[in-house]
Parts: C-alpha cells; sequence; structure tokens
C-alpha cells in the first residue's frame, strides 16, 4: 500500500518547448512561444540576444503543471529582429530554452518610426505633430490628414513636422 499523501515529486523545472524560427515582413505581428513544466509557477523571462527584453505583452496559460509562455511583438521592426530564448530559475540556477532567429523582411512599403500614439494638449494652445517615416522606397513623402480632408497642400519629406495654431 503507499501513501500517496507522503510521496515526493520531482520539482524541477524544464522547458518543454522553445520558440521556433520564424521570418515575418516589416510592420506585422508575431508571436513566440515557450512551453515550462515544473510543480511550482514558474517566473519566465524573454531574452533577446542574452538580454532580458522590457515587454508588458506577454501572456502566460497555465495547464496543469505546464505553462505556455508567450511574448506577443507588434508592428515589428527590423531592430526586433535577432536571437530569443526564455529563462527561468530554480535554485539559484539559470535554466535555458533553446534559441530561435527571428528575421525581418524589409518589404517596399514605408513604415512609421516610431508608431504614431495618441497626444493629450490643452485646449486653445498650439502644439506641434511630428511624424518620422522610412522606405523603401527613399525619401518617404509625409501627408497630413484631419477628419478625411488633407491639411496641407504639398507632402512633406519625413521627418514632418505639423504645427497646429490650437
Amino acid at each position: 500500500l503507499i501513501n500517496f499523501n507522503n510521496l515526493s515529486l520531482p520539482t524541477g523545472v524544464r522547458f518543454l518547448e522553445g520558440p521556433q524560427n520564424m521570418t515575418v515582413s516589416q510592420g506585422s505581428s508575431v508571436r513566440l512561444h515557450c512551453a515550462v513544466e515544473g510543480e511550482e509557477d514558474p517566473e519566465v523571462y524573454w531574452l533577446k540576444d542574452g538580454m532580458e527584453v522590457d515587454s508588458n505583452d506577454d501572456l502566460y496559460v497555465p495547464q496543469d503543471h505546464r505553462w505556455d509562455v508567450y511574448l506577443r511583438l507588434s508592428s515589428v521592426m527590423k531592430s526586433d529582429a535577432g536571437r530569443y530564448q526564455c529563462e527561468t530559475e530554480e535554485n539559484g540556477t539559470k535554466i535555458l530554452s533553446e534559441e530561435a532567429w527571428l528575421s525581418v523582411e524589409v518589404l517596399g512599403v514605408p513604415h512609421f518610426t516610431p508608431e504614431p500614439e495618441d497626444v493629450t494638449v490643452f485646449a486653445g494652445l498650439p502644439f506641434n505633430l511630428t511624424c518620422i517615416a522610412v522606405g523603401p522606397p527613399e525619401p518617404v513623402e509625409i501627408v497630413w490628414w484631419l477628419g478625411g480632408v488633407q491639411v496641407e497642400e504639398v507632402a512633406e519629406h519625413s521627418p514632418a513636422i505639423l504645427t497646429v495654431a490650437g
């Protein structure tokens, strides 16, 4: 007769799956995946080229003693290309997943660097909006629109600044 209450199971943490090599087009989104097995909820970090990735866009999905960990990169840029892997720790020992390469193809479409963001301004005060885009093809021309109407008659080369009177 075996008493399961006193049975101790190994609590080791190990990677079941590491990220996979991927090639994506610049501007698209990608989701990298690692799977970890262990008794305790492991803290898993993503590394890019050996450095920790600072991301608020990762996700843990628990299943029994398995955790699926995802890193989502939206609007991928050329600078996102590199070696990715997961890292966790057990009893002071770092455990690394297999590495995977993320390659980014630059197609013939201009893209914003950085992506445009919402801004908050004070009513009645003037402000500037800045737009930076890179090609190919170069040079990239910027056209400003507001409510479906072109704001300025002439396109500007990137970087472009629009001054709003307020």
